[in-house]
């Protein structure tokens, strides 16, 4: 069998223990409606394959009867882009990781 040449990694859940991220994000960024936040989570954990703007859109406008703004679009852009960024910095490698990137670093071309 010949060598591989290239291996594609994803990154949330294969190099570091990111999975839970977003969603605490998400949770973080809507904290200030408790009431709604159950309902708020739900869509969004249903929702995976959605951009994060839709989600904020969608939940501004239909869960929480609100008008969304370019401002809020930003602010909560932010907000979001902030704690995950945090997150990603903090959170522990997957166990493993580490020494399968060192077994195969320079023996193939790798890429996320």
């Amino acid at each position: 069998m010949p060598a591989c040449r290239t291996i594609i990694l994803d990154f949330d859940g294969t190099l570091v223990e990111s999975v839970g991220i977003k969603d605490r994000a998400f949770e973080t960024v809507f904290s200030g409606f408790p009431d709604r936040l159950a309902e708020i989570m739900d869509y969004h954990r249903a929702h995976n394959h959605v951009l994060r703007f839709e989600k904020f859109r969608h939940i501004t406008e239909t869960i929480l009867g609100q008008t969304y703004t370019e401002a809020d679009e930003k602010r909560l852009g932010d907000a979001f882009h902030d704690l995950v960024v945090d997150g990603l910095i903090s959170c522990p490698e997957v166990r493993g990781a580490r020494a399968f990137l060192e077994e195969f670093h320079g023996r193939a071309y790798m890429c996320l």
